[in-house]
């Protein structure tokens, strides 16, 4: 395989003729109605990138409003969905957004295998649109069963070089910025990498450095009848690269960059003068949101030049469009505005190392705890190589919407922001050419309001025989218990907004004549009652990030016109030793404490309640009885923990043989000669935030049996859609935190929902590996929308 030269002009002004004529639409109108509906975009911040099988994936979600970049309000329900390579779920949970977050955790249990997976999260909202919104990332899994050390991986050296003209046209006579791209076999920026652009007779007429993401530019101006090309060394092998379309006649469009101001610069040639002088033409001014226009006309220069204060521009992404007199698109350039923006830094990390321990303290200067803050924080050995993102939370929403091609590395454009960052961004939107948005679909193709914001669940309940006028709703975790009144014809009742956890079920009891609650006869219906499909005919997607080492390199690239001026060269092998990491399998032991049952425990206990209450609970058997005229069932038998770990919270989750237990009222009385074993886990870990009271797991023996008499007032419903409950991220145990295997990818801990004190301070504490430095990724939202990324290190002794 030879190096790919890729060189991208569309529009060209030779070709105006056969594009679509869109001179009966009005562009201001059109873009409004295009942009009419709110977009909402979704970024996730996960705890890494490469996991190991046994590992839970922390999860934080922002849905933020596109327009604004603020939260977003309007939605409630996010869809986190695990994929295989082949696009099969593995896994999906159904997330709740509240003031425009939430989180979970995936567990990695045996339905996953070595291999790239792909997390994506959406709403139903995201559905009307074409452009990515919806969150999308790759992730990478390891199961020490299937691969006992990981090696680096072994790429060839081809390349993918690309030469892209400012605004999408190289024109004779006209000077002309070319952005460069040059790239690997998998599409990561090859760094460092010098070259230059020759004539027919090799003579130089511009030179180009790559940065470190392997993207640069450099100026020249093509003249008629030359031939122009590239030239590099790469592997210690020389590529050349043929620069092609270069256009007898056209219109460009340049952008510069100033203090405070950009420049913007429409040019054409001495031979295009006659067809596009007097002719109106249009620069656009758009965001995906609004725009602004500014007619343009060509009179007796080949040359146009419009100042604009950044002040005047649209904070964030502005996209420059030229339009002709039919409003065809002929060429584009973008430009990021970071006046207006809000980020926000914290000051110097402190940490305290306190037996086996450390406290962590991150102050943040101009924050405001009454505001609305909400942080992620994941805590990994400072030399990990499992945290490979390309986006961060500013990178995700104020950048990828708006560009058609992947980006690597987008969040180093949004930490510490200085002035190379600002240059190397311009440098990157100028080799990205046209934006994400398509005029076709702008003009023809707004989006329909087929599928809503979703808040919630929503059920629908129907009487399958009516005796009665009176029904009891029981309570669930985020609703109360409620009497329903029925009019003389109605048949049905709906609930709507509902926030149904996992585990739960809807109880309803029918209200008799006599005021005695019986089993109704009814049937249900939910919305929505399953993920929904998600399709995205727009998805950027780049991989991990590998190690890797180069495995051979390639002949020089040439022109089948100038082939016999060219001797190939023969295939370079680059060798190098092959470190590798071992694998360990985590120990993921039970975090409760287990007692198996013999005849003499048997004999001990004779209830339930006489066992668990000498196990850090109080037990309270009172009978159950209704609260006076509004039928309120009051449960007078509880367990409580003595010492909770949540203020809020002291009852426990409790199962029998693994199912969730909302009514404990089958425990009265419970003999104990049935039971198995029981598993208590006081401190309430894989809980979330229910586990405040601990964890009881009780499991009974198939050999006995045991006959719970009880009438039965309720029908109960299984629901086949809940919100995920939260659970609390514990971090496996390994055998060493000082092996290599933990350095790169082991976890110290995450925190996905942080809150800063009254003096604008987030503390945590995490574990002490002992020894080496750790590093501390936070993103997140603060003072109601300042945007936070970034990372800090914490130095150990």
């Amino acid at each position: 395989m030879r190096p790919i030269a890729v060189f991208i002009g569309v529009f060209f002004f030779l070709t105006l003729n056969a594009q679509n004529n869109f001179q009966d639409t009005d562009l201001v109108t059109a873009y409004e109605d295009f942009t009419e509906m709110p977009r909402e975009v979704a970024y996730v911040h996960l705890n890494k990138s490469i996991y190991i099988k046994g590992e839970r994936i922390g999860f934080n979600a922002y849905l933020m409003d596109k327009s604004n970049a603020k939260r977003s309000i309007e939605t409630t329900n996010l869809y986190c969905i695990l994929s295989d390579k082949n696009g099969r779920p593995v896994k999906e949970q159904l997330i709740m957004i509240q003031n425009g977050v939430g989180r979970g955790n995936f567990e990695l249990d045996e339905a996953f295998t070595s291999g790239e997976y792909t997390f994506r999260a959406y709403t139903n909202w995201m559905k009307n649109f074409e452009e990515q919104n919806h969150y999308v990332q790759r992730i990478r899994i390891i199961d020490p069963e299937v691969e006992k050390t990981i090696q680096p991986k072994k790429v060839a050296a081809t390349l993918d070089a690309q030469f892209l003209p400012e605004g999408g046209h190289l024109v004779h006579n006209v000077s002309s910025t070319v952005g460069v791209v040059i790239k690997n076999a998998d599409g990561f920026g090859i760094p460092e990498l010098e070259g230059e652009i020759l004539d027919a007779k090799n003579a130089v007429v511009a030179n180009f450095k790559l940065n470190q993401l392997g993207i640069g530019a450099c100026e020249f101006t093509p003249v008629p009848n030359e031939k122009y090309h590239a030239r590099l060394s790469y592997n210690n092998v020389n590529h050349r690269f043929q620069i092609e379309n270069i256009e007898p006649k056209g219109i460009l469009l340049a952008l510069q960059n100033l203090p405070n101001k950009v420049a913007i610069a429409i040019k054409t040639n001495d031979a295009s003068i006659s067809e596009v002088q007097g002719k109106p033409y249009t620069l656009a001014i758009h965001n995906g949101t609004s725009l602004k226009t500014l007619d343009i006309a060509f009179q007796d220069t080949t040359e146009i030049l419009k100042v604009i204060p950044h002040e005047d521009l649209f904070p964030g992404i502005n996209i420059f469009t030229l339009f002709d007199a039919n409003n065809n698109p002929i060429s584009e350039r973008l430009f990021f505005n970071f006046q207006g923006l809000s980020f926000e830094s914290s000051e110097e990390l402190v940490s305290q190392q306190k037996n086996d321990s450390i406290i962590v303290q991150i102050p943040f200067k101009d924050l405001n705890a009454a505001l609305f803050n909400n942080l992620s924080v994941s805590v990994l050995p400072s030399e990990t190589i499992s945290y490979k993102h390309h986006y961060n939370l500013p990178s995700y929403l104020l950048l990828q919407p708006y560009v058609k091609g992947t980006i690597e590395n987008a969040s180093y454009y949004f930490q510490e922001v200085n002035t190379r960052k600002k240059y190397d961004l311009d440098n990157l939107l100028l080799t990205q050419g046209w934006s994400s948005y398509d005029w076709n679909t702008i003009f023809n193709k707004p989006p329909d309001f087929v599928y809503d914001f979703e808040k919630g669940i929503d059920f629908t309940v129907s009487m399958n025989g009516k005796n009665s006028s009176q029904f009891l709703l029981y309570p669930n975790a985020n609703s109360k218990s409620e009497l329903i009144q029925l009019k003389e014809k109605e048949v049905t009742f709906q609930k709507r907004n509902r926030f149904l956890l996992s585990d739960e079920k809807i109880r309803i009891g029918e209200i008799k004549a006599t005021g005695e609650l019986t089993v109704p006869k009814l049937v249900l219906q939910f919305k929505p009652s399953k993920i929904p499909a998600f399709t995205s005919k727009k998805e950027n997607l780049l991989g991990l990030k590998e190690v890797s080492i180069l495995e051979m390199g390639e002949t020089t690239s040439y022109s089948p016109s100038i082939s016999e001026k060219v001797q190939q060269l023969d295939e370079v092998i680059v060798t190098k030793k092959q470190a590798y990491s071992r694998i360990e399998k985590l120990k993921n032991a039970t975090l409760g404490k287990v007692e198996v049952f013999d005849e003499m425990m048997r004999l001990r206990y004779q209830y339930f309640g006489n066992y668990i209450s000498e196990r850090g609970f109080v037990v309270d058997e009172q009978p159950y009885v209704v609260d006076g005229d509004d039928l309120t069932p009051i449960q007078q038998f509880r367990i409580v923990s003595r010492n909770p770990n949540t203020f809020n919270n002291e009852i426990p989750i409790i199962y029998l043989d693994g199912v969730l237990l909302t009514d404990l009222e089958i425990l009265k009385r419970f003999r104990m000669d049935v039971v198995d074993y029981v598993e208590v886990n006081r401190s309430g870990i894989g809980g979330g935030l229910r586990g405040g009271g601990g964890i009881i797991k009780i499991y009974t023996d198939p050999k006995k049996k045991y006959k719970i008499e009880a009438r039965e007032v309720f029908k109960e419903f299984d629901i086949p859609l809940t919100f995920t409950t939260p659970k609390r991220f514990y971090t496996p145990k390994y055998s060493s935190t000082q092996s290599t295997f933990f350095k790169e990818y082991g976890v110290v801990d995450w925190f996905p929902n942080l809150m800063p004190d009254s003096n604008g301070t987030i503390s945590f504490k995490i574990p002490n590996p002992g020894s080496g430095n750790l590093i501390v990724h936070i993103e997140g939202i603060v003072n109601d929308q300042s945007l936070v990324s970034e990372a800090r290190s914490i130095i150990l002794n």
